[in-house]
């Protein structure tokens, strides 16, 4: 049998030369096992961990997956302190066996630091629950604030670990923000000191930021220089990019609306790129000075504010390498714009390069660090801190240099000023000069505009003129037919009724009816309440019903009245067919209205041909009275009647104008040649799309017959004198 001395010399060489953890526990079951991390506080600092990993490329496996025996050999401990993998679409799981080898300490802070992962679940066995064998803490940016065990920046979950006992827990790592493993754990003490001392640290450096920048505002808000406005906004971004980083955002800006953490900081980032981006261009005039290197910055201008407008459509991992890429790119292209105006001897670029050049550094190992291409380190995490403060003090030293070198070339220009005092006395006398031509050429247009104001007041004392005669007129239109209505009702109590006072009666009520039905047509045309009712229509049949309307009253004038249509028409077409036939009508009527001998022609014929449409062009001659040259650009005004229009027959003068303004909204327009004595010609060009018959667009009877039935019907209506009609 092995002596004891024997024994403890085994023992000794076994743990120097690396045995495994399961063999030496084997020989001493005090001992932790492999990859155990043991706990003994002898220090006032956190215990490092350097956890067992494991990858899960999809993303499907659950704690009790992972828990299980088949994955216990699949953790690898990482050779890493800090594991670092970048932007990744894997879960990581993290395992933690712990052991609590201080007698004073039974209660832990375990601290995930690393403020920016989406979803983060912490489970600790529950061995005495089988229906629920983890206990599970679910946390991260994705969720509010109030889900953290702990109100820390970080990601602290608290942890019951009594003396020589041993634990094992997991962490769920997740999300589309970079992944690093950075773990600590603290004595609830010493946690509490540390977290107070670093959030003392990120308010002194943000209360720096916040003073620079309000300070710089309230110069902006004199100098009203637009540099010093790029300068506050980026101070604000750079604010709102370190709250968002370190999480103080989600802790104390936005802790219930946890769907700015997915915006905040892409947002953060177009700041801290296109306010510097601006802030160079103005600063250093690149538009006059540096030309080329202008044209790059404001392609890179543009391209950050089309990322701007992608981060509502892709994901947080393409957004956020874009934006990196795009981060390190501007500023090296910032650097070389402010190295160029230094070489050309602009002093106050020297300050910009300095600060620049610090900030450029750190701002591209954090974004190398993020995208896992670098380690996550004291160096690549916090060395943005110091180079954000020297950027903040060095930019106002640039600008006041700016401002000084401004002064210096003002007074420059004031000596050259006064140098030239002759040469102003020179120019102001050639000044008066061409302002007294200016008063003069102003004093013709005025004479132009008080002859242009008194043709207008003509016009519209003309416009006054052409009312009062419309009204007189109206008023005479409307009493004829009303008063033979009336005149005949009065007759009828004394007399029985005869054909020929109905007639009259029924023309006179037609007649005000139609005097009506233009006035509003008019109306609603002015309105812009007439819409266009294209349907497919029958033309030939269209132009011989408007001719058999109108042929009888042409005959009763002793009149020819003829038709001329063009034997290539479509037969189908798709048009208003209402406002057609009334446009005809119009036309129609005023050629046989004003022509007492000879005769009235309508004339269509076929201009072009298209693929679907044809282009027509409609006339309508007459032998008749003709117009006056000084009426021609009257005729088509609403109630102007001529006064040859006066004495030879009634109307209102709403003819031609409901015509024009129906033909406008066909997309054509009539056009009036007529010769005083001889007669008028009144034409216009429409073009039709050709339709095929098959919807001729035609109303059905609102009533059929009733096969082998009488029908009843019912008809409701509130007046007394239309129920005895009907």
């Amino acid at each position: 049998m092995m002596s004891l001395p024997k024994l403890l010399l085994f023992v000794s060489l076994a743990a120097l030369c690396g045995l495994s953890a399961s063999t030496y526990a084997q020989e001493e079951k005090q001992n932790p096992p492999v990859n155990t991390i043991p706990i003994n506080r002898q220090r006032d600092d956190p215990v490092d961990l350097q956890p067992e990993l494991f990858e899960d490329t999809t993303g499907r496996l659950t704690i009790e997956d992972v828990s299980s025996a088949q994955f216990a050999d699949k953790f690898v401990q990482s050779a890493e302190k800090v594991p670092n993998f970048g932007y990744t679409n894997s879960t990581i799981w993290v395992r933690l066996q712990l052991r609590n080898e201080d007698p004073q300490i039974s209660e832990w802070m375990l601290e995930y630091r690393n403020p920016r992962v989406q979803r983060v679940a912490f489970y600790v066995p529950q061995p005495h629950r089988a229906t629920q064998p983890f206990q599970a803490v679910r946390t991260g940016t994705l969720y509010p604030f109030y889900t953290r065990s702990v109100p820390s920046r970080h990601f602290v979950f608290k942890l019951q670990l009594p003396y020589d006992t041993q634990q094992t827990v997991y962490l769920q790592l997740q999300g589309d923000a970079s992944l690093s493993v950075s773990l600590a754990l603290w004595p609830p003490e010493l946690f509490l000191q540390e977290s107070t001392r670093d959030l003392f640290i990120i308010g002194f450096m943000a209360g720096i930021y916040f003073v620079i920048t309000a300070s710089t505002l309230f110069a902006w808000s004199f100098l009203r220089e637009k540099s010093y406005l790029y300068y506050v906004m980026f101070g604000f971004a750079l604010i709102m990019f370190q709250a968002s980083y370190n999480g103080t955002g989600s802790q104390y800006l936005w802790p219930n609306q946890p769907w700015l953490n997915r915006y905040m900081l892409p947002f953060a980032v177009e700041g801290l790129i296109i306010f510097p981006l601006l802030f160079g261009t103005t600063f250093l005039q690149t538009k006059t000075q540096l030309p080329r290197l202008h044209k790059l910055l404001k392609s890179l201008l543009y391209l950050a504010g089309f990322l701007l407008l992608e981060i509502f459509f892709v994901s947080y991992r393409s957004i956020s390498l874009q934006l990196s890429a795009l981060l390190v790119i501007s500023y090296l292209a910032l650097i070389l714009a402010v190295f160029s105006a230094w070489r050309q001897g602009y002093k106050p670029a020297r300050y910009f390069l300095l600060a620049w050049g610090a900030a450029s550094v750190t701002m591209s190992l954090t974004t190398a660090s993020l995208a896992g291409l670098l380690p996550f380190n004291i160096l690549t995490q916090q060395s943005s801190r110091p180079s954000s403060a020297l950027l903040f003090v060095l930019l106002p030293l640039a600008l006041a240099d700016q401002i000084n070198l401004a002064r210096r070339e003002r007074a420059e220009a004031l000596a050259a000023a006064l140098h030239a005092s002759n040469e102003n006395d020179r120019l102001t006398r050639e000044q008066n000069v061409f302002l007294e031509q200016q008063v003069a050429l102003r004093t013709a247009e005025l004479v132009v505009a008080k002859e242009h104001a008194e043709k207008a007041q003509k016009a519209a004392e003309a416009a006054n003129r052409a009312k009062d005669r419309f009204l007189a007129n109206m008023s005479h239109e409307l009493r004829t037919p009303l008063n033979a209505i009336l005149g005949y009702i009065q007759i009828f109590h004394r007399q029985p009724p005869t054909s020929q006072s109905l007639r009259i009666m029924e023309q006179s009520g037609q007649h005000l009816l139609a005097l009506i039905e233009d006035l509003l047509d008019l109306a609603r045309i002015d309105a812009g309440k007439v819409a266009l009712q294209p349907t497919t229509t029958d033309l030939p049949n269209l132009l011989q019903a408007v001719a058999a309307i109108i042929r009888p009253f042409a005959e009763q004038k002793g009149l020819t009245f003829r038709t001329e249509l063009s034997e290539t028409l479509p037969p189908y077409v798709t048009a208003d067919a209402k406002r057609l036939r009334q446009i005809l009508l119009n036309l129609l009527d005023n050629a046989v209205k004003f022509t007492e001998v000879g005769h009235v022609t309508l004339s269509v014929v076929v201009r072009q041909r298209y693929w679907q449409g044809v282009a027509l062009r409609v006339t309508v001659k007459d032998s008749g009275i003709g117009i006056a040259v000084a009426d021609m650009d009257k005729i088509q005004t609403p109630f102007y009647r001529t006064e040859q229009a006066e004495q030879q027959a009634d109307g209102t003068g709403l003819g031609l104008a409901l015509t024009q303004k129906l033909l406008a909204l066909m997309g054509s327009s009539l056009v009036v040649e007529s010769v005083e004595g001889v007669g008028t010609v009144c034409w216009f060009d429409i073009e039709l799309a050709v339709g095929d018959g098959e919807d001729r667009g035609g109303k059905r009877p609102l009533i059929q017959a009733v096969a082998n039935a009488a029908p009843h019907l019912l008809i409701v209506d509130d007046k007394w004198e239309n129920r005895a009609f009907l």
